[in-house]
């Protein structure tokens, strides 16, 4: 037999179940737009957000989940594996071996490139590509001069 606890139980219910299936069409509307994030600091203090040749830099990758940085769910077992390409092959990338997702950079002497665009990509947690670019540009060489100073008497 249905009482009026089971009926109002059973509504509840059933609104409940319509809710969630309108919950799930809509995160389909919206899906995550995974993206990477920079974090560029470079050795030559003269050099703010530029790169000096000869020089080095260090690269900070975090992953961003629609723009904000990503929240391992609790029991997950994704790992954020990133690479690094530069658009200049002269430039040397290398993971740093002590801090994750960050990649020391050298620019040889004599580089005479204006700039140097890096690319990172990463596999997301959905199996989606992330991905990101950060161009930099080369500061203008130091202007070097010579004085003399003689003296006569």
């Amino acid at each position: 037999m249905n009482t009026p606890e089971e009926k109002v139980l059973r509504r509840i219910l059933e609104v409940q179940e319509h809710t969630l299936r309108v919950l799930e069409r809509i995160e389909r509307l919206f899906p995550h737009r995974y993206s990477i994030k920079f974090t560029f600091t470079s050795e030559n203090p003269m050099a703010i957000g530029q790169l000096s040749s000869p020089g080095t830099a260090v690269l900070l990758l975090a992953l961003l989940d629609n723009g904000e940085p990503y929240v391992e769910p609790s029991g997950s077992a994704y790992v954020f594996t990133p690479t690094l390409t530069a658009s200049d092959a002269s430039v040397t990338i290398t993971p740093d071996a002590s801090t994750p997702n960050q990649f020391d950079v050298v620019i040889p002497a004599g580089d005479s490139s204006a700039s140097v665009i890096f690319s990172a990509s990463a596999t997301a947690p959905d199996g989606s590509t992330a991905s990101g670019t950060l161009t930099i540009p080369f500061a203008p060489e130091p202007q070097k001069f010579t004085i003399s100073i003689t003296q006569t008497g």
